[in-house]
């Protein structure tokens, strides 16, 4: 939750929720400018940081 909570209260999110309101500004912005033109984003398990090595079950117990 900490790492999205700054987008949590736009306008920009509270759409993509399907809720009303929200804070307008400098954020906002940068979150529709961020999503413009595109269609899908693939979230996999290095989006992050590299987790090294291949990924298998022993990598699983890690989360």
């Amino acid at each position: 939750m900490e790492l999205y909570g700054w987008a949590f209260p736009t306008v920009s999110w509270r759409e993509c929720i399907g809720e009303a309101g929200g804070s307008t500004g400098t954020v906002g912005a940068w979150l529709r400018a961020g999503d413009a033109g595109i269609g899908l984003i693939v979230r996999g398990t290095n989006l992050f940081g590299p987790i090294g090595g291949p990924w298998d079950a022993d990598n699983e117990s890690r989360f």
